[in-house]
């Protein structure tokens, strides 16, 4: 790739990719160039930094100018064609540097930490005031902190309370320009972008926490044990699936937010106080149905439910007044309903089974429980053996894996571990 184009200062003359899988090989080229902008502008000349923190200051002014190029990308598309292009970003970084793609993965995800923090703070919180006025602190000095404290080559490493010796300022400073020098290339380079197609990329990484339906293409994914047809998946397919994904939360999210609503929104219990909490509960129970179901980043949300939850409790509890015998009964209700929730949704496959629509296909339902580890299926197994209503389930699933695994064997293909799988399946 020919980089002459930098000797001049018109980035207007150069020709952006108009697609995003071209537009991030491109970006990697420049990053990958010590003497490509922005990225060799990372610092105005009269900034110098210590030898101790040389090599921290640069990584952290390339890596955030980095970062904004992902967030701009995001705000013109979305989230999730964000993250499918950083991904396919650092697996490229891999093929030029086995360790790259996981370093500039954990350096994308501090400043992503930073940032959120950011924005989640108050205003005020954020601001220093001195003879009378407030200035509020920018992004980049929370950045520079940041990077000073969590960069393992930095000095500061771990080090907390200390006098960074002005170096926050300074390298804050220095991710103020480095930002400059971003914006004013990777704006037009972004215009350039026609559409994002997830179909131009032919590399993608598996989401650390998927959802119900990204999941489910993890199990089909050149998987013997599915038909030909399903067997293939696609960038486009895992695009489409985190997108059914973060609706569903939204959808939850939402509800859980109507709820509460609902709830906080009473100043005083109704006369007929306990169809009213009750009702409040069995729509609780639900919702963390729900989000157990889809499964994906809803920890916050689970904390959000479980809250609500207490909260309800307690008006409950106190509304029940002294009564020994009343609150007993409460208590064992909440805890039997955790007990057998617990147990029907313990496995991400019997979330799946159980769930209401069409995360598994009736005709997947064996091959999603044999794409399981051992120690799933052996949980599922034993909470279809100890509910009466699932016998048949697991009837069905032990004469389909037998005769599921006897037709893939007789296709030639090899299944590592299978025998103690179908073995779990049919012990009691």
């Amino acid at each position: 790739m020919s980089w002459k184009f930098w000797k001049t200062s018109q980035t207007s003359a150069i020709k952006w990719p108009t697609d995003a899988y071209g537009s991030v090989r491109f970006l990697l080229g420049m990053f990958l160039s010590h003497n490509v902008p922005p990225f060799s502008q990372w610092r105005t000349p009269e900034v110098t930094f210590s030898p101790d923190i040389e090599v921290t200051a640069e990584i952290s002014a390339r890596g955030y100018q980095l970062a904004i190029w992902f967030w701009m990308f995001s705000a013109k598309y979305d989230a999730i064609a964000s993250r499918m292009a950083r991904d396919a970003f650092c697996l490229f970084a891999d093929e030029a540097d086995p360790s790259m793609g996981t370093m500039i993965e954990s350096l994308l995800s501090l400043q992503d930490r930073v940032n959120q923090a950011y924005q989640d703070t108050p205003r005020e919180e954020r601001s220093l005031s001195r003879d009378g006025e407030t200035t509020e602190l920018p992004l980049e000095f929370f950045m520079a902190t940041g990077f000073l404290l969590q960069t393992s080559d930095s000095p500061y490493f771990g080090i907390v309370g200390d006098d960074m010796n002005g170096d926050d300022i300074t390298l804050a400073e220095c991710l103020s320009h480095a930002a400059q020098q971003a914006i004013a290339i990777f704006t037009p380079m972004q215009q350039a972008l026609v559409a994002f197609d997830p179909r131009t990329f032919p590399k993608w990484k598996w989401s650390a926490h998927p959802g119900a339906f990204e999941r489910h293409l993890q199990r089909r994914h050149d998987n013997p044990l599915f038909s030909e047809r399903r067997r293939v998946v696609d960038a486009d397919d895992v695009y489409e699936a985190r997108v059914k994904d973060a609706r569903a939360l939204k959808a939850i999210r939402d509800d859980v937010a109507e709820l509460a609503e609902v709830f906080l929104g009473q100043t005083e219990l109704p006369m007929d106080w306990h169809p009213f909490l009750n009702g409040i509960r069995v729509r609780l129970d639900t919702l963390e149905t729900r989000r157990l179901v889809q499964g994906g980043e809803s920890a916050s949300l689970g904390e959000a439910l479980a809250e609500l939850r207490k909260h309800v409790l307690d008006i409950w509890r106190v509304a029940l007044g002294n009564s020994p015998e009343q609150l007993e009964v409460l208590n064992r209700a909440e805890t039997n309903q955790h007990r057998q929730r617990e147990a029907l949704y313990g496995t991400v496959w019997m979330r799946h089974l159980l769930s209401e629509g069409t995360l598994l296909p009736a005709d997947e339902v064996v091959p999603a429980l044999l794409s399981e580890d051992s120690v799933e299926i052996a949980k599922a197994v034993a909470v279809m053996t100890a509910e009466p209503g699932l016998h048949d389930a697991l009837a069905n699933c032990r004469a389909g894996a037998l005769a599921l695994v006897r037709d893939a064997r007789a296709s030639g293909h090899a299944l590592p571990g299978i025998d103690e799988k179908l073995r779990i399946l049919e012990s009691n």
